[in-house]
């Protein structure tokens, strides 16, 4: 406004007439009309608004008291405010208050007269202060506002909002900006699998993905592996059980079981259930049989129960467990204590608890060797059993995987040998059919799965290599091989090759489920020590998160 306002005054100025005379641009103000010499207009209210850094024309005289109305007041204080500035104590310190008459403009407003005295400060020193202060004299004075991109200094604003894991906010004089952080400063790129992320050029860039895959070296390998509901994830080998948790990391130390155990599965209403043989050693007629254990989440025995006790060649190799049923599959020895000695296969049907409702092992009466490797239930509370069977009818030799369905109360309602090799796993599909894994008697031999219909009528002996199984949430199954590459097959729910997956290598795998979180979790061991991996619904290995 100053500097508009001196150009006028240079204009008016150099609008000079021929007889010396002023001629005054009509958008000037009385004051500086003053200045350029104008003493008819210099009144006492006039020169009453002049401020420090400004010449008082000699019109004015060097000090005036000046009286004025409300509404002079106001004029003079609004001239006032515009003549301090930041540079206010650069001035010479004078007393520049004035009286006088409020004028009959002041009053054509109809405000009564007032007297009032108008004092402005010109200098921050004045008073004998001398610590930058400006005196308060009861007079208002506005300060010059700071506009939003005006550099104050590096305070001049709060540019935290910028700050994250790469990036700092600063204030570079004109506005908030994201000043990266050194290369190499570490970060979270928010993918809970990748590891070692850091920062480049202000931005997280990840780190390389981890594989969900572990060794386990408190057990040389992992016999079998189950998934609670919840996600617990347990796994047993030799006379051990291990708690591993969804991310594969394993909890506390391996726990110490009772019994040398073969398979494990969820429990109905929480925990897991483990099957094998109480067999000390030397064994006897009270420390030996196939035994059950009753674990909680983490793998701590919760109880236990024997069955055929004294005989150390009884062992359970396989369960299956329902809401009303328990169960358990596995052989039976004639000779006690031969440790182990599979004369007969065993099944027995148990409560929940573990109490027994019967057992039988002479299903197969002319056996000479006979065994259960895997059971599934159904829903008419029988049993589906799968393993091996080899002896002499009329005869005749047999020797084969052998396939049975026992009713809940203990009476076999079909069997057959299926194949020359032992069967040793069973899923069964969305649609009923039940997908079976083969034994192979040496590496090479291309015994393929075979594909059975609810009625045990073989649908396909001509699937895929697998001896482990497992049914997919939606339709289908999956399959994998301890030697045949590649390790995981992907069926349809005929049966029918639908993908393949190369797992990491382990030494050999000994099992595979379905994740509660969707994929596979395989089991199995890896240079001398017990092995868990997971893979995607497509067979690639997961990650870890970190």
């Amino acid at each position: 406004m100053m500097v508009q306002r001196a150009l006028m005054m240079m204009m008016a100025m150099g609008a000079l007439g021929a007889g010396g005379c002023i001629e005054f641009d009509e958008k000037l103000t009385d004051k500086e009309r003053c200045s350029l010499g104008a003493d008819f207009v210099c009144t006492p209210t006039v020169c009453a608004s002049y401020g420090p850094g400004e010449t008082v024309p000699a019109s004015c005289g060097a000090d005036a008291d000046v009286t004025a109305s409300p509404d002079a007041d106001a004029d003079v204080t609004a001239e006032a405010t515009d003549s301090v500035g930041p540079d206010a104590d650069a001035a010479t310190a004078a007393d520049a208050s004035a009286e006088t008459e409020t004028s009959p403009d002041a009053q054509a407003d109809g405000v009564a007269d007032a007297d009032a005295t108008v004092e402005v400060v010109q200098d921050a020193q004045v008073d004998g202060h001398d610590d930058g202060e400006i005196q308060d004299t009861g007079t208002d004075v506005a300060m010059p506002e700071v506009s939003d991109t005006q550099d104050t200094g590096p305070d001049a604003a709060d540019c935290s909002t910028l700050d994250d894991q790469c990036n700092v906010g600063v204030w570079n004089g004109a506005m908030c900006v994201a000043e990266p952080l050194s290369d190499g400063t570490p970060c979270e790129d928010g993918n809970s699998c990748t590891a070692s992320d850091r920062c480049a050029l202000g931005v997280c860039q990840p780190g390389p993905l981890v594989a969900w895959e572990n060794t386990y070296p408190a057990v040389s390998y992992i016999e079998s592996v189950a998934e609670s509901p919840e996600g617990h994830i347990l796994a047993i080998g030799l006379n051990k059980a291990l708690s591993v948790t969804g991310d594969g990391d394993q909890v506390g130390p391996a726990i110490d079981l009772p019994g040398l155990v073969s398979a494990v599965t969820a429990r109905p209403g929480g925990g897991f259930i483990v099957v094998g043989v109480k067999a000390a050693q030397p064994p006897t007629t009270t420390n030996a049989g196939a035994w059950v254990g009753f674990l909680d989440e983490d793998g701590h025995l919760q109880g236990q129960t024997s069955f055929f006790v004294g005989n150390a060649d009884a062992w359970f190799y396989a369960v299956a467990a329902t809401d009303a049923s328990l169960f358990l599959g596995g052989c039976s020895g004639s000779s006690l204590f031969s440790f182990p000695n599979c004369d007969n296969e065993l099944l027995v049907r148990a409560q929940p608890n573990g109490v027994e409702v019967w057992s039988r092992d002479d299903y197969v009466s002319d056996a000479t060797t006979s065994t259960i490797n895997a059971l599934l239930s159904d829903t008419s509370g029988g049993v589906y059993v799968f393993g091996f069977a080899s002896g002499e009818t009329g005869g005749t030799p047999f020797a084969g995987g052998r396939s049975s369905f026992v009713n809940q109360d203990g009476a076999e309602v079909w069997g057959d040998i299926l194949t020359p090799t032992a069967l040793l796993s069973a899923a069964r599909g969305a649609g009923g059919n039940i997908l079976i894994g083969v034994e192979k008697p040496t590496v090479g031999d291309p015994d393929p799965m075979l594909l059975m219909s609810p009625s045990g009528a073989v649908i396909d002996d001509a699937l895929p290599v697998g001896q482990y199984v497992t049914a997919l949430p939606v339709s289908g199954f999956a399959a994998v091989s301890p030697f045949e590459a590649p390790a995981v097959r992907f069926l349809g729910s005929d049966g029918g090759l639908v993908d393949s997956s190369d797992a990491p290598t382990a030494s050999s795998y000994t099992d595979v489920i379905t994740s509660i979180g969707g994929g596979l979790i395989l089991a199995g061991s890896k240079d001398g020590s017990g092995y868990l991996t997971k893979t995607d619904s497509s067979g690639a290995v997961a990650c870890t998160p970190q």
